[in-house]
């Protein structure tokens, strides 16, 4: 169902890892994490722009996990990454994010929400 959290529920921490995949975790909630990738095999970088979840880690993806559930696999969809700020380069801290996604797992049917951080 729906989730909002805020920053009385955790301590949320963003981060780049070599430019092309943004892990966003809230410490305090049981496993919430969201982890996308605009395309790490090719070198593309994490920008703002609507990416597919190709279902496999070759091309972009994206996962989230709630309540230490979520999809067995990467799931298939889109996700659009509205606005991103960072402090610069590979292995950053991520300052800034608003994106959406809508994504379906193989086993769990349709995943979809928005996350705004640093805002």
């Amino acid at each position: 169902g729906p989730m909002k959290i805020t920053d009385a529920d955790g301590t949320w921490s963003a981060e780049l890892v070599s430019g092309s995949v943004m892990i966003l975790k809230v410490a305090g909630i049981a496993a919430w994490g969201l982890t996308a990738s605009s395309d790490f095999t090719h070198g593309s970088y994490i920008a703002p722009g609507t990416y597919p979840s190709t279902g496999s880690n070759t091309g972009s993806w994206m996962q989230v996990q709630a309540d230490g559930g979520g999809c067995n696999g990467l799931p298939t969809g889109a996700f659009t990454i509205v606005d991103v700020q960072s402090t610069g380069g590979d292995q950053a801290t991520v300052t800034k994010l608003a994106m959406w996604f809508e994504l379906t797992c193989n086993d769990a049917g349709a995943l979809r929400g928005c996350v705004r951080y640093g805002y």
